[in-house]
Parts: structure tokens; sequence; C-alpha cells
């Protein structure tokens, strides 16, 4: 069991350092730091049903945040 946590605490350790370098990288400019005049926006919200537009705007648009990335986290979803 000890070894297994020593183990699993390398691996945190290992996703972190590697999440740092990833968003500390020159060559991935933040969106923050980023010139664009107008903002970016791509595909449609597509609503089967109504309900829909009391979570999300009915003029909601799908705006890029950033893009030519090497490495970035995807969606989480957490069932409980």
């Amino acid at each position: 069991m000890v070894v297994k946590l020593a183990f699993m605490k390398k691996i945190i350790a290992l996703y972190i350092i590697s999440g740092i370098i990833a968003c500390n990288s020159s060559t991935n400019p933040s969106p923050a730091t980023s010139k664009s005049k107008s903002p970016n926006y791509i595909g449609t919200i597509e609503r089967y049903d109504p309900a829909l537009d009391d979570i999300i705007s009915p003029t909601a648009k799908v705006e890029i945040i950033a893009d030519s990335l090497d490495w970035s986290e995807g969606p989480l979803w957490i069932e409980s």
C-alpha cells in the first residue's frame, strides 16, 4: 500500500509539472495576451429543447478562446 501511494504521488507530481510547462510555453500565446480585435466564432448551438434557453442565452455563440495549442485539458464529467 505504501509503495502504491508513493507511486501515485509521483504520477500526480508529473501531471502537475507537465501542466505548468504546457501553460508557460512561449510558443502558445495566452488568450489574454492575444491582440485580436474581434472574437472568433465557430459552429452553432443546436437546441432540441426550449428549456435550454433558461441555461444558455438564445443569442449565445460558440467562441474560440485559443487555438494552435500543443496540449490542453479537455472537458471533465463527474457523474456524482
